[in-house]
């Protein structure tokens, strides 16, 4: 259940830069989660929204986003469809993006304390 709920709070990738400005507004895409235990799963940022799915399971996260600073906001999930989770709603996890680049990046999570660094590519269009 930690592992789903760590996938569940974030996310950047390969080629990487390190973080500069501002990451809000520059985070906004489609991402695939990179991180092998949990191929499959892809994530939409837009605006203050995040949204977490995995058509495998037939889930969708819904996670408002809330900036602390340049590159860093915490994650508080709002809704869930799919098969219930018990206690996901209302968890909120810390985020700090680490690298961003046009392609990819890197974030790390912090919740209850277990720190965990996911990386995401860049949907492409197609």
């Amino acid at each position: 259940m930690k592992l789903l709920f760590h996938l569940l709070t974030i996310f950047p990738l390969l080629g990487f830069a390190q973080v500069g400005s501002t990451c809000q507004g520059r985070i906004d895409g489609e991402y695939i989660c990179l991180n092998e235990d949990f191929e499959g799963w892809q994530m939409t940022i837009q605006d203050s929204l995040m949204v977490q799915t995995n058509k495998e399971y037939e889930l969708s996260i819904y996670s408002d986003l809330e900036w602390i600073s340049e590159c860093e906001f915490s994650s508080t999930i709002v809704k869930v469809k799919g098969p219930p989770q018990a206690g996901l709603i209302g968890s909120t996890t810390k985020v700090t993006v680490t690298r961003l680049n046009p392609r990819s990046m890197v974030i790390e999570t912090n919740s209850e304390g277990e720190l965990k660094e996911w990386r995401y590519s860049k949907k492409l269009e197609p």
